[in-house]
């Protein structure tokens, strides 16, 4: 089974709070202040000039579109989540940070490369040079490869409004070696949000335990376009992240769950 290292530990802690203070994606700010920023509480911008992504399909058997993966590392019990934007010149793009311009996808500096389907496999070729080859399975709702489901993905539904608190997280590892991530993030219908979050991470060794934990917090004003959702930290930081809705239609609830920045959040 693969052994989670003390270094890796503090390193996860160090980048969970990072996410919630914007230190890894923060931007130069526009030198508005936070409550003179416009707010849209719902999906409906029509003077947007933000690129939105080609819409999630299968075309001629190859997956194109934003799609929302799931995959359990059974050695480190870890649940992955993540969401794919697949491009129709045949690049992929895998947790994009700010958006789907040109100019964002040549910024990425995340994982990317190219992809190919032939015979019923689908390849990708990472820009490390590294490859992935596995059978691409089409189920009904998405499509499965390499151990992974993923799901086509669609912006937050037009006129419906995301204000509410939600909460999210995510473990990795178990036993003597374990990181915990908790989070929180509530949006007000006035365009204030807050955001908070605490993870910790033990580590033991020859009978020695060792505990780390960082806390976070961030408040400032929201603003959703489209699958952007941008937040400007009260500080006058402008962080954009990725977002789009996980629902349930059989519930009354819109949405059931929202996925913001590499994490899924529940409505509460």
């Amino acid at each position: 089974m693969t052994r989670i290292s003390r270094a890796s530990l503090l390193t996860a802690v160090l980048a969970s709070c990072c996410l919630f203070t914007g230190c890894a994606n923060g931007q130069d700010s526009t030198g508005q202040s936070s409550t003179n920023r416009a707010f849209n509480a719902t999906n409906s911008n029509p003077k947007s000039k933000l690129v939105q992504p080609v819409p999630a399909r299968m075309v001629n058997g190859k997956p194109e579109g934003l799609y929302y993966m799931q995959k359990m590392w059974i050695a480190t019990r870890f649940l992955e989540k993540s969401c794919w934007y697949f491009a129709p010149d045949g690049t992929f793009y895998e947790n994009l940070n700010t958006g789907f311009s040109p100019e964002d996808l040549k910024a990425h500096k995340g994982s990317k490369g190219t992809y190919k389907v032939s015979g019923g496999m689908m390849e990708v070729t990472w820009s490390t040079g590294q490859t992935s080859k596995a059978p691409l399975e089409i189920v009904q709702g998405g499509f499965d490869w390499d151990t992974g489901s993923f799901l086509p993905v669609e912006s937050f539904a037009a006129g419906k409004s995301i204000v509410g608190s939600y909460e999210g997280g995510a473990s990795i590892g178990g036993g003597s070696n374990s990181v915990i991530v908790s989070k929180s993030l509530r949006l007000e219908a006035d365009g204030r949000y807050t955001m908070s979050g605490i993870t910790t991470a033990t580590s033991t060794s020859n009978g020695t335990q060792a505990r780390v934990g960082g806390e976070s917090e961030g408040q400032g004003s929201w603003q959703l376009d489209g699958f952007s959702l941008t937040l400007v930290q009260s500080n006058g930081t402008t962080v954009q992240h990725i977002a789009f809705p996980f629902d349930d239609e059989k519930t009354p609830v819109y949405p059931d769950r929202i996925f913001v920045g590499g994490t899924m959040y529940k409505k509460q």
